[in-house]
């Protein structure tokens, strides 16, 4: 029996997973990474190796031409409730049974799909999207939304596959544009609500059709009922009711028809603190979610005050955290250009993120090396002098 054991878990703890985008938006980049964090290549290769890449072809021209495929291996860790619930479920068997099972149920195999965005070769990401059970949206936050983006998200709801926004390249807010925290903010909620409004819009037009289509059925029934009822005498009041039970029946699909498009909505609607949304630079090998953030501000003792789950409610909002008082405050756009407010987000997960950049650009600059975070950031006119985030507080 051991012989012939597979090395790979069984179908329901295997999963496909493809990471679409534009063009040039980090997609193999990210894949780099992910490869990285399973041991695959090493930390100095990733980001730069493209692994994915395996055509002669792709690495001489820079970009993918075919899909790619791999195996990585992932450890599911479900909250502490999830497993109370799972071993309340294990009947008669041992504790210490059910927590080896439980441990053993966790190990995936997600096969990361790496497809290309360039709009020649878009048969590739339609193929990948049909196989595959999820699927990861990378967005440049300096670019925003681009044309494949759109069509992007119009192929994976076509395929009913709600994605994960990944917003990569954080790092280009400040060593590129030059942004302050309270305005990389701003832009990251403005690319979050223009993939919202995308995602809206698409759902809103199948919908728009589907009622067109449905209406001209209905259209259809109603013409050939009216030329049954003219051929054939009937009674009156029974028109009248079935008249009326038509009414009824049309007034109760329609609410339902409502119901099924504020779920649909909710559903595609990208929002920080439900964890759909990553923010990333996978170049540098980092990235975290809302979630994530909050229960490290808490362990880390930086908020002690606010629960995770309450926490992770503000982080990407417009409020401020006042490290004297303990409390959260209203953050208006008019304070964007003002250091002493900064949002909960910039203060709490871009403020060491920026501080890293500076430190690591002024120590190269002191030893007479050029530095190489913000050499790119000549041409846009910016330059170290342009970065003054205050003294800020509480950043950790």
């Amino acid at each position: 029996m051991s012989r012939n054991k597979s090395i790979l878990p069984s179908p329901d703890q295997t999963r496909l997973v493809t990471i679409t985008a534009h063009v040039d938006h980090g997609k193999t980049t990210l894949a780099d990474s992910l490869c990285e964090h399973n041991g695959i290549i090493s930390e100095r290769l990733a980001g730069t190796v493209r692994y994915l890449d395996s055509m002669e072809e792709e690495q001489r021209r820079g970009i993918t031409i075919r899909s790619s495929a791999i195996a990585l291996k992932h450890v599911y860790r479900p909250v502490k409730k999830m497993n109370v619930k799972n071993s309340g479920n294990g009947g008669g068997n041992g504790g210490g049974n059910a927590g080896a099972e439980t441990n053993a149920n966790n190990n995936y195999v997600v096969h990361l799909i790496d497809s290309p965005g360039h709009v020649d070769f878009s048969a590739e990401v339609s193929s990948a999207l049909q196989i595959c059970d999820g699927t990861l949206l990378v967005v440049d936050v300096v670019e925003g939304m681009c044309a494949r983006t759109h069509s992007i998200l119009r192929e994976a709801y076509s395929q009913k596959l709600v994605p994960v926004l990944v917003l990569n390249k954080i790092d280009r807010l400040c060593a590129d544009l030059g942004l302050s925290l309270n305005q990389a903010y701003v832009r990251l909620r403005s690319i979050i609500e223009n993939v919202n409004a995308a995602a809206s819009a698409i759902i809103r037009n199948a919908r728009a059709q589907a009622m067109d289509v449905e209406y001209d059925k209905n259209k259809a029934k109603a013409a050939m009922s009216m030329s049954m009822s003219i051929q054939t005498e009937g009674d009156n009041c029974i028109d009248k009711e079935e008249e009326q039970q038509h009414q009824l029946q049309m007034k109760q699909s329609q609410e339902e028809e409502e119901e099924t498009l504020e779920l649909e909505e909710e559903l595609w609607t990208f929002d920080p603190s439900k964890g759909n949304v990553v923010f990333t630079t996978a170049l540098y090998g980092w990235g975290f979610t809302i979630p994530s953030l909050a229960r490290s501000l808490f362990k880390s003792k930086i908020i002690s005050n606010i629960k995770p789950p309450i926490m992770r409610q503000y982080l990407f909002h417009d409020v401020r955290y006042d490290v004297a008082s303990g409390k959260i405050f209203k953050w208006k756009i008019g304070d964007i250009d003002d250091d002493d407010k900064v949002t909960m987000f910039g203060e709490y997960a871009l403020r060491p993120l920026w501080d890293i950049m500076m430190g690591v650009s002024t120590a190269a600059t002191c030893v007479g090396i050029e530095s190489v975070i913000f050499s790119s950031a000549g041409g846009n006119g910016h330059g170290q002098h342009d970065y003054d985030f205050g003294s800020g507080s509480g950043s950790g």
